[in-house]
C-alpha cells in the first residue's frame, strides 16, 4: 500500500512540475464603466450634467472625451466658491430679460412715495383722540375716541393711500420675472456653484442659482403685485372723508367696541361710524395693499434672490482667478469631433493626474438639451498604454409638459363639509403648488394642501366649507394653474385646469302636506295610499326642483328614501298599520341639508268594534244558555282598538258611531237598556248589569257598536227556567233492599246504577257516611242515564240520587239504599320453621290481620300440607298456634286467611323436610371406631431412636 501511495505522489509531483514550467502571457485589457448622473432630463434646456468614469482595468486612464450631437453646445465647467462676487449683465446683456431674478415671498422692499390701493373691507384703525360722528336715533352725536377703534372700509372702489418716502413692505407672494434694471448689480454666490465656462471672464449661471445682493438695488414693480405692511402705516389725511353729515357712514363700519368720553360710548356692533375730516387713520400690520402704478422699489443689502437659468454674467478678475477646473488638475478643451461626428469636450490629466486602476472620477459638462427624444452620448477613454475604449450612453430628453385632471367629491356640499379634491397627472409631478378654491362671491381664494401618492401621479387634498350664511352659496371653482405644477425633470404645465362643485347651505323647503296628492286621510279604513308630489329645494334663496335630493317618507318608525326626478317629482305607495301612527314628509337636498319634517297623526281602523260575551248568572253567556235566576247579573265587553267607542246612544253623533246594549223578549221587543259600564277607556267598555225580574221564558241580549268607520252587532239568546225537575227513577235491575243497620255488603267498591230522568238533566249521586255528605258521581241524562261511582271501603254509606235540569234547578232526591264495600283482604304471617327435622310433627304459628269493622269470626284461616287442608282457629288478637303431622321427605306448608265476602289474603308458606336414619349406618360407624382403637394398640406410643 505504501508502495502504491508513493507512486501516486510521485506521479502528481511530476505532473505538477510540468504545469509549473508551462507559462502564458496575457495582454493588459482596458476596462472601465461610464455613467451619467441623470439619463432623463428636460428637453431644450441649458444644464450641467456629470459623467462618472470608473476604471476597472489594470492601467490608469489619462484622457477622457465626451462627444454629443452638434448644436448641443457642450462645454466644460469651472467652480466658483461661495461668497465670490460677480457683477450682473455688464458685457453680453441682450435685453432686460437677461437680468431677471425672482424675489421669494416676504422679501422686504423699500418703496418711495407711491400711491397704493386698499381693497374693499381693508381693516383700518381709528387712532385715539380722533373725532367721530354717530347717529343713533336720527340726531348727530359727536364723540371723541379715547381708545383705538378697529373698523373696515365699506365702499367697493377701494381707497387710495399715499405713502411717505422709505415706507417698508413685504411681498405678499412670489414675484417672478418682474424685477428689471439689474445691469451692473454686484451679487455674491450663496453656495459653491458650478458655472458654465465662457470666453474671458464670462460664465453662465446654472438654473435657479441663489445669489445675494451686495448693495441696495433699485427695481421696478409691475402692476397688480400685492405687498403687505410690516408695521402700522399712518395714512392720516389721505382718506377722502366728506364733511358731516353728508353721506356719513359710507366709509367705515365699526368691528370692535371702543370707549369714548361722557358724550357717547361706542358699543360693539355699532355701525355708521364716520371719521371727521383730518382724523387719523392707520393701516395695521399685514394689511394687504395693491400696487396701482409701476413704482420703483429698493432691495436691502444681503437680500437673497434667485437668478434665472444660464443667464450671462461678468465675473470680476478676482472671482475668475479663484475659479478652478472640474475635475481639478485636468486640462479642459472643447471643439468638434469627426468620428463620431458632433461636438466634444476633452479632459487630459495634468502631470501625474490620472484615473488609477480601481478609482473613479466625475466630469461635469454643460449642454443645451434638444427636444424630446432618445440621444446617444459617446464616451471615449484612453489609458496609459494607448488603449481606447468607447461607451455609448443614452440620454432621454423630455420637454412635453405634464397634464392634469381635477375631480372633486362630493360635487354638492353644505356648510362645514369636507370636499376631497383629487388632481391626477399623466406622469409623476415634482410639485403641485397653489391649488386654490374660490367659493362664489368669496373675497379671497383658499389654498389647498395637496399630498401625493407613492408615485406622485395622484395628489389629494381637502377643502372644508365654512359655516357661514348662504351669501357664498353657488358654484365654487377649483383652480390648478399650469405653470404651478411640473414633472420630475422640470417641465411645467401649460394648461390651466378648473373644476367646480356647488355649495348649498340652505335647507330645502318644508313640505306642505295639504297639497300632497294621496296623503292619507285620518281616520281611514284604507291601508294603502299612493303619495305623489313635486319636492322643492331652496337654492340661493329661490325655490327649485329637488333634483338629486332625497324625499324621506316616514310611516311610524319606518322611513322610505325616495329619489325625485329632475323636476322634483316623487311617488311612493305606503301601507299603514292598524292604529295611529305619524306619517311625515321631509326633504334633503343633494348637499345634505336637511329640511324640516311635516308630519300628521293618521289612524287606520280596519277592524270594527268587537263584542265579547261574558257571563249570565255565573254561566258563560252563550247562545241558548238556560238559567234559573230570573234577575241575573249579565257581563259583556265592547272593544275597539282603533278609534274607540264613546257614545251610549248609537248613531246619535253620526253614522256608525256609539253603542247600545238591550234586553229583548222572545219577540225581540226591547225590555230595558243595559247601561252600567264598570270600565271605560274609550277602547274597552266593560258592562255589568243586573236585569229586572222576569218570568220563565226566552230572552235576548242585543248589542250594536260603531266607531264612525265600521260597526258590528250581535244577539245572544238565554232562557229563564225556575221550575224544578222530577226526581230520577232507578231501573228495577239495580234496586237493592237495605237499611242503615243491614247495608248491602259488596266486595267491589265500584258500583253502577242506571235509570231515567228529564233529558239534559244532571244526575248527581250523593253518599252520606254518618252525617258527612259527598258527591260520589255525576252524569248527564239523555232520558236514560247510567252512572258509576266508588264507595269508600269499610264505610256504611247512604246513597241518594237527584236530577238537576239545564237551568240549574235541582229536584228532590231518590233514596237508593245503604251499601258497605269490603274490597280489602286480610293478611297472614307464618313464623320461621326449620328446613329439616326427624320429628313426626311440627308446630306452626303466626298472626292474622283484618279490617276494623270485621270480627275474628268473620275470618277463616286454613293450613294446607300436601293435599290435606285444615281450618285453624284464630286466637285473641289474631294469633294462631297449630301442630301439624309431617310425612317422611319434604312437606310444603301453606297458610291463608279469607274474610266473610271471600277476599283472600296472600298466602304464607314454608317447606320442612322430615328425615329417618338407617341402622346399618350405626354399625359401620362402630367398625370404624374399632379399627382406630386396634391401630393404636398395635403401634403403641411414640418411639425414641438412638444413633
Amino acid at each position: 500500500m505504501k508502495d502504491k501511495l508513493a507512486l501516486v505522489i510521485a506521479a502528481l509531483m511530476i505532473t505538477s512540475m510540468a504545469f509549473a514550467i508551462s507559462t502564458t502571457t496575457v495582454s493588459a485589457t482596458h476596462t472601465r464603466t461610464a455613467s451619467i448622473d441623470d439619463n432623463t432630463v428636460k428637453g431644450d434646456t441649458p444644464m450641467v450634467r456629470i459623467i462618472t468614469i470608473a476604471n476597472a482595468g489594470p492601467d490608469a486612464i489619462n484622457r477622457v472625451e465626451i462627444i454629443v450631437i452638434s448644436d448641443w453646445g457642450i462645454a466644460p465647467t469651472i467652480k466658483i466658491p461661495k461668497d465670490n462676487e460677480v457683477r450682473l449683465g455688464d458685457m453680453v446683456a441682450t435685453g432686460p430679460d437677461n437680468n431677471v431674478v425672482t424675489l421669494p415671498a416676504e422679501t422686504l422692499v423699500e418703496l418711495p412715495a407711491s400711491t397704493l390701493s386698499a381693497p374693499e373691507n381693508t381693516l383700518v384703525i381709528i387712532v385715539d383722540g380722533t373725532m367721530i360722528r354717530w347717529q343713533p336715533v336720527g340726531v348727530n352725536v359727536d364723540a371723541e375716541l379715547l381708545e383705538n377703534l378697529e373698523a373696515k372700509i365699506q365702499d367697493t372702489t377701494g381707497i387710495s393711500i399715499t405713502l411717505s418716502a422709505a415706507e417698508n413692505f413685504e411681498l405678499a407672494e412670489d414675484i417672478e420675472e418682474k424685477i428689471f434694471d439689474t445691469t451692473g448689480v454686484l451679487v455674491k454666490l450663496v453656495d459653491d456653484t458650478l458655472v458654465i465656462r465662457g470666453e474671458g471672464n464670462v460664465v453662465r449661471l446654472p438654473e435657479d442659482t441663489l445669489v445675494q445682493l451686495v448693495t441696495g438695488t433699485t427695481f421696478t414693480l409691475g402692476t397688480d403685485n400685492n405687498i403687505t405692511t410690516t408695521d402700522e402705516v399712518d395714512i392720516s389725511g389721505s382718506i377722502d372723508i366728506v364733511n358731516p353729515p353728508d353721506n356719513y357712514g359710507d366709509n367705515f363700519v365699526a368691528t370692535k367696541g371702543a370707549t369714548t368720553n361722557t358724550i357717547y360710548k361706542v358699543e360693539p356692533g355699532d355701525e355708521n361710524i364716520m371719521v371727521w375730516t383730518g382724523g387719523t387713520v392707520v393701516l395695521p400690520p399685514e394689511a394687504k395693499l395693491e400696487v396701482t402704478g409701476t413704482p420703483t422699489a429698493t432691495l436691502f443689502d444681503n437680500t437673497e434672490v434667485i437668478r434665472g437659468a444660464n443667464e450671462n454674467v461678468t465675473m470680476e478678475a478676482a472671482t475668475a482667478d479663484a475659479a478652478e477646473n472640474q475635475p481639478k488638475n485636468w486640462d479642459q478643451a472643447s471643439g468638434s469631433s469627426t468620428l463620431p461626428p458632433g461636438e466634444n469636450a476633452v479632459w487630459a490629466g495634468i502631470g501625474e493626474n490620472q484615473i488609477a486602476s480601481g478609482a473613479s472620477l466625475d466630469f461635469p459638462f454643460a449642454i443645451t438639451t434638444p427636444e424630446s427624444g432618445d440621444y446617444t452620448i459617446y464616451v471615449k477613454t484612453k489609458d496609459t498604454k494607448g488603449v481606447i475604449v468607447q461607451t455609448e450612453i443614452t440620454l432621454t430628453t423630455d420637454n412635453t409638459p405634464p397634464t392634469v385632471e381635477i375631480t372633486v367629491s362630493p360635487e354638492w356640499v353644505k356648510a362645514n363639509t369636507e370636499v376631497t379634491i383629487t388632481v391626477t397627472a399623466d406622469e409623476p409631478l415634482a410639485k403641485l403648488d397653489n391649488v386654490m378654491v374660490a367659493e362664489n362671491a368669496a373675497t379671497e381664494n383658499t389654498q389647498v394642501t395637496m399630498t401625493p401618492n407613492a408615485d406622485k401621479t395622484i395628489w389629494t387634498g381637502t377643502y372644508t366649507t365654512e359655516n357661514e350664511d348662504y351669501e357664498n352659496d353657488g358654484t365654487a371653482m377649483i383652480y390648478v394653474i399650469g405653470e404651478q405644477y411640473e414633472d420630475l425633470i422640470g417641465n411645467k404645465g401649460t394648461v390651466d385646469n378648473t373644476e367646480t362643485f356647488t355649495v348649498d347651505r340652505l335647507a330645502p323647503t318644508t313640505p306642505d302636506i295639504g297639497v300632497i296628492t294621496g296623503f292619507p286621510d285620518s281616520p281611514t279604513t284604507t291601508a294603502t295610499w299612493f303619495i305623489e308630489n313635486e319636492a322643492m329645494d331652496n337654492l340661493l334663496g329661490n325655490p327649485v326642483p329637488l333634483e338629486g335630493g332625497t324625499v324621506k317618507i316616514r310611516v311610524g318608525t319606518t322611513v322610505y328614501d325616495v329619489t325625485p326626478s329632475t323636476s322634483g317629482y316623487y311617488s311612493k305607495s305606503i301601507t299603514l298599520t292598524e292604529g295611529t301612527q305619524e306619517v311625515g314628509i321631509q326633504y334633503i337636498d343633494r348637499a345634505g341639508n336637511v329640511g324640516e319634517e311635516n308630519a300628521e297623526n293618521i289612524t287606520l281602523d280596519k277592524t270594527a268594534p268587537s263584542i265579547a260575551w261574558g257571563t249570565i248568572a255565573g254561566k258563560a253567556l252563550v247562545d241558548g244558555v238556560e238559567i234559573n235566576d230570573n234577575a241575573p247579573k249579565i257581563t259583556l265587553t265592547i272593544s275597539d282598538a282603533g278609534l274607540g267607542v264613546d257614545n251610549s246612544d248609537f248613531g246619535k253623533l253620526g253614522d256608525n258611531m256609539g253603542y247600545n246594549v238591550q234586553l229583548q223578549n222572545e219577540n225581540n221587543d226591547p225590555i230595558e237598556n243595559l247601561v252600567n259600564v264598570l270600565a271605560h277607556d274609550n277602547n274597552v267598555l266593560a258592562f255589568e248589569n243586573t236585569i229586572s225580574a222576569q218570568a220563565d221564558s226566552t230572552y235576548y241580549i242585543y248589542v250594536v257598536a260603531g266607531d264612525n268607520q265600521l260597526m258590528d252587532n250581535d244577539l245572544v239568546k238565554f232562557v229563564v227556567d225556575t221550575e224544578v225537575p222530577d226526581p230520577p227513577v232507578i231501573n228495577a235491575a239495580y234496586t237493592i233492599v237495605s237499611t242503615m243497620d243491614t247495608p248491602v255488603v259488596v266486595k267491589d267498591a265500584s258500583r253502577t246504577i242506571a235509570g231515567t230522568a228529564e233529558a239534559g238533566a244532571t244526575i248527581t249521586v250523593y253518599g252520606t257516611v254518618d252525617t258527612t255528605e259527598t258527591v260520589l258521581a255525576t252524569t248527564t241524562a239523555e232520558s236514560q242515564w247510567t252512572v258509576t261511582f266508588t264507595l269508600t271501603a269499610g264505610s256504611n254509606t247512604k246513597i241518594e240520587i237527584s236530577a238537576t235540569d239545564v237551568a240549574g234547578n235541582e229536584g228532590s232526591r231518590t233514596l237508593y239504599g245503604w251499601m258497605l264495600a269490603d274490597a280489602s283482604a286480610p293478611t297472614v304471617t307464618l313464623a320461621e320453621l326449620p328446613e329439616t327435622t326427624d320429628k313426626t310433627s311440627i308446630t306452626i304459628s303466626g298472626t292474622v290481620s283484618k279490617d276494623a269493622w270485621e270480627d275474628w269470626s268473620d275470618i277463616t284461616l286454613t293450613v294446607q300440607v300436601g293435599v290435606g287442608r285444615v281450618t285453624v282457629p284464630i286466637g285473641a288478637g289474631g294469633s294462631y298456634n297449630y301442630s301439624l303431622a309431617l310425612s317422611e321427605g319434604p312437606n310444603t306448608i301453606v297458610v291463608q286467611a279469607t274474610d266473610e265476602i271471600g277476599n283472600a289474603s296472600v298466602t304464607a308458606h314454608a317447606v320442612v323436610e322430615r328425615t329417618v336414619t338407617p341402622w346399618s349406618i350405626y354399625a359401620i360407624i362402630l367398625v370404624i371406631v374399632a379399627l382406630i382403637l386396634a391401630a393404636i394398640a398395635i403401634f403403641g406410643g411414640p418411639r425414641i431412636w438412638k444413633r
